[in-house]
């Protein structure tokens, strides 16, 4: 279960620009989990993983949403930051190179 959601949320960042609550959203529904603390440890833990596999990259969209800017941190200090500044759309995640190239596997 854990690996297929793993697979859904980087596929979702391959294919565009997710926003945390969005992702929140989509654990939760992959995973029947209607507790909202539950369902956002579920996304960090996957975030998290994908984040120091370098298979995603934390960010925000361009005003116009035609480009990404990724902040310029390490996965842990990264992870830290998605802690701190929450709830909303402080925070969104597009796939790397890696990750694009892994998900087409899928």
């Amino acid at each position: 279960m854990q690996k297929e959601l793993d697979r859904q949320i980087l596929a979702s960042c391959a294919e565009g620009h997710v926003e945390l609550n969005a992702m929140i959203a989509q654990v939760a529904k992959g995973t029947g989990d209607v507790d909202p603390a539950s369902a956002r440890a579920k996304a960090m833990a996957v975030i998290t993983l994908l984040l120091e596999k370098g298979l995603i990259r934390a960010g925000r969209p361009t005003p116009d949403g035609k480009a990404f800017v990724a902040w310029s941190l390490e996965a842990k200090e990264a992870i830290a930051r998605i802690r701190r500044e929450t709830p909303g759309d402080s925070v969104w995640f597009a796939a790397t190179k890696e990750g694009n190239r892994v998900s087409s596997k899928y």
